[in-house]
């Protein structure tokens, strides 16, 4: 018995695409799969970069807190970087920005491209009842503040505001000298 050479010709002409149907198939797979990869690096790549810019910013909004904090302390009015700004006449609760006239923002030295102010608010001395004890500028509200920082990245923009009461805890102004050693 001799296998029948047309059948056995037959089989393999149906299955001569096969291989090239297969690698096709593989490919497509292959592509979507590395379409898939690239994606998803880009995007951690993308967000690894913004959060890098968030966290910078922060330290501007921590370096304009601190640089108002010690101007207060040293009996200044604790503007940083906006010294020269003036509110709008009319606007009881007007505050700063970015791009107002006499806004010159500090930078921060190891980051030379987030820049920070900060805008001190003297409760005992603005015109508001900031305490909400009916008496406006009252002996409660004195040696309490209110600091608004600011800080940038390209389009990064962060806001903070800190209030914190100021006691004069200098050791060499409360210190108690007794007997024969004042």
């Amino acid at each position: 018995m001799t296998p029948n050479t047309n059948i056995a010709r037959g089989w393999r002409r149906g299955r001569e695409g096969m291989a090239l149907l297969t690698a096709t198939m593989f490919m497509a797979v292959a592509m979507v799969i590395l379409g898939a990869l690239a994606i998803r690096v880009i995007n951690q790549s993308n967000q690894t970069s913004h959060y890098e810019r968030y966290r910078a910013v922060f330290h501007g909004l921590e370096a304009a807190l601190a640089h108002g904090v010690v101007q207060i302390e040293a009996g200044n009015p604790g503007h940083v970087g906006a010294e020269a700004w003036e509110p709008p006449l009319g606007v009881d609760d007007a505050l700063p920005a970015f791009g107002d006239a006499g806004i010159e923002p500090l930078t921060l030295p190891g980051q030379p491209n987030v820049e920070f102010f900060a805008y001190v608010v003297d409760w005992g001395s603005d015109g508001v009842d900031n305490n909400g004890d009916g008496t406006v500028d009252g002996p409660e509200e004195q040696g309490w503040y209110t600091i608004h920082c600011y800080a940038r990245w390209g389009s990064v923009q962060r806001r903070a505001e800190a209030v914190m009461r100021s006691d004069d805890v200098n050791v060499w102004r409360n210190a108690i000298f007794a007997g024969s050693g004042q």
